[in-house]
């Protein structure tokens, strides 16, 4: 990360699932660790988008720091496709 700044929210969206039920787990990882900011999308109608966003959680993030996003899906239905974003501050 070449700035330092406190990520605010972290927001997930789901399009289009073809059918059935989904859920999606989206979680930022700072320097290979779970941090607290999480997002949960679920879904149960083909064809809807979904948001959730947890903007109650906040991430100091320092110059040098490395971040990833890790995800996890509750089945094999498949997600046309999904947006991840932060904010800064």
């Amino acid at each position: 990360m070449p700035v330092a700044c406190t990520l605010s929210s972290l927001t997930l969206r789901l399009d289009a699932i073809t059918s059935g039920s989904n859920s999606v787990t989206v979680t930022l990882y700072k320097n290979g660790g779970p941090t607290a900011l999480t997002a949960t999308a679920s879904i149960s109608i083909a064809g809807t988008t979904v948001t959730a966003t947890d903007s109650v959680h906040t991430v100091a993030v320092a110059v040098g720091d490395s971040l990833a996003l890790g995800y996890v899906q509750t089945n094999n239905v498949p997600v046309v496709r999904i947006g991840v974003s932060t904010r800064g501050r």
